[in-house]
């Protein structure tokens, strides 16, 4: 799980990521299987539809992270590809202070695929099947 300062777009771009040198940001690793995510969901718009089913903290702010307005599902812990991608706080973001954890709450990441998108195998099977006062997404 990725956090942006910008959105990525449709190729991942990876230019806006926030800042891990020294500011107590990293990315966090998330299992794709049925613990840390919801079992699929089929939903009206003939989709399927998955949620976090964990809370996790990202870091503390030790230095300015600016504001994060988007986040991504990323296959490497630097670089890599963009699975998926959504905004936060409808693109408008958080900025943290300083000493502020920075915690995803459960069900707050949300990915619904287009049933063309869902019967993409290698795409699900990555996703879904396979292996101080917080500021809460």
């Amino acid at each position: 799980l990725a956090l942006f300062t910008s959105d990525p777009g449709i190729a991942g771009s990876t230019a806006g990521e926030v800042n891990p040198a020294g500011t107590g940001y990293a990315r966090k690793s998330i299992a794709a299987n049925t613990t840390q995510w919801t079992a699929p969901a089929t939903v009206a718009s003939n989709g399927r539809n998955v949620d976090n089913t964990f809370a996790q903290t990202i870091g503390t702010v030790t230095a300015t992270w600016g504001t994060f307005t988007h986040w991504g599902l990323m296959d490497a812990s630097t670089g890599g590809n963009m699975w998926y991608r959504g905004d936060i706080n409808g693109g408008a973001g958080f900025n943290p202070s300083i000493g502020t954890s920075v915690v995803v709450d459960i069900g707050a990441l949300d990915i619904t695929l287009a049933e063309s998108l869902w019967l993409f195998p290698p795409l699900i099977n990555t996703l879904m099947r396979n292996s101080v006062d917080p500021i809460h997404l």
